[in-house]
């Protein structure tokens, strides 16, 4: 009995290792926030190991988000000041056509802050998609939000999970204390690991990838040493070496009936220490 309330299988060891890698993850997170201008790296990192590591417990969570973080830091940084800069604007405009309206009461500027909140909430969209898709495939930026467009556009009941995972969690922390807290300790890797259920979805008809991997899919899938997968590998090479060679020798005995000649046998005898 104590062997199974112990052993690391057992679903409650499975959801303790889980909390604590979301933990950790969240921290690494806010962390490289901090410098406000590391947000896109940060976000790309938190996507990447939400996503490889959504389906499996992993002990390299430090590794892998500092890979990421490191790999796509230039092309991230300079994104999300894009992205930034756009998002102001943006907000701006909508802000400045609603007083506008407000203002003067001219139905001229009705069109005009319709028109910004599309685009506002457009953008908004295309945001949501640019960092898993920056952690999933190598892109130029304006390759990146491009995708992130079409994404937008052809799996809109995926989108719609994805900002109903945003408003709940949003909700939550307007509604209970508790969750404010929360979000510094679990909050945002936790929201990444939901989303990343429907982002693996999304993205794996593009990437042809299946569920249940071998060590050299997943090693390469995740990006970073894995001694455990390694082994496994490098066993099932010698493996497969040793069972050729026996298949060989084989073959060999029983072409010649089991027969060697002079030379085999000399060469089979000889010691190469006595030669030299």
């Amino acid at each position: 009995m104590l062997d199974g309330i112990f052993n690391e299988d057992n679903p409650f060891f499975k959801l303790m290792n889980r909390i604590a890698d979301m933990i950790v993850l969240n921290v690494l997170f806010l962390i490289s926030c901090i410098p406000v201008i590391t947000i896109g790296p940060a976000l790309t990192a938190l996507y990447y190991v939400a996503i490889n590591t959504w389906s499996r417990e992993d002990g390299y969570i430090f590794r892998m988000y500092k890979k990421s973080f490191k790999d796509n830091f230039k092309q991230s940084v300079i994104m999300w000041l894009l992205l930034l800069a756009a998002g102001i604007i943006l907000s701006v405009d909508v802000w400045y056509w609603v007083s506008q309206w407000k203002l003067t009461g001219n139905s001229v500027y009705k069109p005009l802050t319709v028109i910004s909140v599309i685009l506002l909430v457009l953008y908004a969209l295309i945001f949501t998609y640019v960092w898993p898709l920056q952690a999933k495939f190598t892109n130029t930026i304006g390759g990146t939000i491009k995708n992130a467009l079409a994404m937008v556009m052809t799996h809109v009941p995926e989108t719609v999970g994805i900002w109903f995972i945003f408003a709940a969690v949003a909700f939550s922390v307007y509604m209970m204390n508790i969750a404010r807290v929360s979000v510094l300790i679990i909050g945002f890797s936790l929201m990444a690991y939901l989303q990343a259920w429907i982002f693996r979805h999304v993205f794996k008809p593009y990437l042809n990838e299946t569920e249940h991997k071998t060590p050299e899919e997943e090693a390469h899938l995740v990006g970073y040493e894995n001694t455990y997968a390694d082994s496994k590998i490098e066993a099932g090479r010698l493996a497969a070496e040793m069972e050729a060679e026996n298949a060989a020798e084989e073959a060999k005995e029983e072409k010649t009936g089991g027969r060697h000649s002079i030379k085999e046998i000399i060469a089979a005898t000889s010691n190469p220490e006595e030669e030299a």
